[in-house]
């Protein structure tokens, strides 16, 4: 499964099984759950090629952050 959030998040949405690819509008974040299968795993940086080569700015940044490994980025798109 691919999902692609440019809106609010919240947390509880994070599902283990799955990648996920955040737009903070200055950077793309790539969570990759830890249940998430090889297939995703493998293919989370191509989900977020393939996201940015639809945008009008496809030159962000792209931060890959494994679950429990989360960062302070990660931390304020929740927040936002």
């Amino acid at each position: 499964m691919i999902c692609v959030k440019s809106v609010l998040i919240a947390r509880f949405i994070f599902s283990l099984q799955d990648v996920f690819v955040i737009d903070t509008k200055n950077e793309i974040i790539v969570w990759i759950g830890l249940d998430s299968s090889t297939t995703e795993k493998n293919n989370a940086m191509t989900y977020a090629h393939d996201y940015l080569m639809n945008k009008p700015n496809s030159q962000l940044p792209v931060i890959r952050l494994l679950e429990g490994k989360d960062n302070c980025k990660l931390i304020l798109a929740i927040a936002a």
